[in-house]
């Protein structure tokens, strides 16, 4: 059933419809527009609070959803504020060992430590346009220690910007870790995307982009025979995606 038709039928205010508006929010930043999901969430928010309740879960999890996406647009401060003012209010209602409390401790922590890393002047994205170009160049020309190399140079450019354990290493270690895959170094691949984990891991981070990393993993496990590990990273991926669905009911 759509939108209208629930609003319809059931009336603006019936849970159901609330639920479809956050399904709405929810995909909408999922397929890459940021600012039409904060401002979804934004006006879901207060008919959430009046229907629902400030501390109804459903209400905690909209405003989740509105601090993540702050984020994602670009405003990891305020990121923090809101996470840090969601705390309390999950720990109170949810318990402190409840899962999307705990999700919100690791936000608090991955917000903080990109605040404290970034800054006004941060350097520009360092040279992964031209060596990504050119090591996918040399993987198409069958050049694999070229390829390598390149994405060597990639990595090791991003790590003195940033620094070597810096949560925006992880698009580096991501694309030298596709490249080194598509030019068969899956050993070099693997350790690759471990060192993203790990530093995913480090801060908490549970983003589509952290699944992906455990899922492309995996699929190298599995290639290479290691199917013990593979389904290890995949039950974890399965874990991250089954508790931000809960969060975006």
């Amino acid at each position: 059933m759509t939108l209208p038709d629930r609003e319809r039928v059931l009336g603006p205010d019936h849970p159901d419809t609330l639920i479809t508006r956050n399904n709405i929010a929810f995909w909408t930043g999922e397929c890459g527009d940021a600012a039409g999901a904060l401002r979804l969430f934004t006006a879901l928010l207060p008919d959430r609070e009046r229907v629902l309740g400030p501390d109804h879960p459903d209400t905690l999890a909209t405003r989740g959803n509105i601090a993540a996406w702050t984020g994602r647009c670009g405003d990891a401060a305020g990121a923090l504020r809101l996470f840090t003012a969601l705390l309390p209010d999950r720990e109170r209602v949810l318990g402190p060992g409840h899962p999307n409390t705990l999700t919100t401790k690791g936000s608090i922590a991955s917000w903080a430590a990109q605040i404290r890393h970034g800054s006004g002047d941060e350097p520009d994205q360092p040279l992964l346009p031209g060596l990504g170009r050119l090591a996918d160049e040399a993987v198409a020309a069958g050049d694999t220690a070229a390829a390598v190399s390149y994405c060597e140079q990639m990595v090791a450019r991003a790590e003195e910007a940033f620094g070597p354990g810096d949560i925006r290493l992880t698009g580096y270690l991501r694309r030298a870790a596709s490249t080194l895959a598509a030019a068969n170094r899956d050993a070099q691949a693997m350790e690759t995307l471990t060192r993203a984990i790990t530093i995913n891991d480090r801060y908490g981070a549970e983003t589509a982009e952290a699944v992906t990393d455990l899922r492309n993993l995996a699929g190298l496990q599995q290639r290479n025979g290691l199917h013990s590990e593979a389904r290890q990273n995949l039950d974890r991926a399965r874990d991250i995606e089954a508790r931000h669905s809960r969060v975006a009911r």
